[in-house]
């Protein structure tokens, strides 16, 4: 969860997607670790909306 932590701090779209799906695997075991990262990583400024979706659906346990 660290790393992940750290990941989504990347202005890079690809390590952004990539850590919303690592978060996402993992969001129902450790919520109350995933889920501030994964709303830290919605209201990123800039971010492609698709990405803001798939970090919401992530948070409700959908993921690609």
């Amino acid at each position: 969860i660290q790393l992940l932590n750290r990941l989504s701090e990347s202005v890079h779209p690809a390590v952004i997607e990539s850590t919303i799906h690592g978060l996402g695997h993992i969001a129902d075991d450790f919520p109350k670790q995933c889920h501030p990262i994964l709303e830290r990583i919605i209201f990123k400024p800039n971010l492609p909306i698709e990405l803001q979706d798939y970090a919401k659906r992530a948070i409700d346990g959908y993921i690609q």
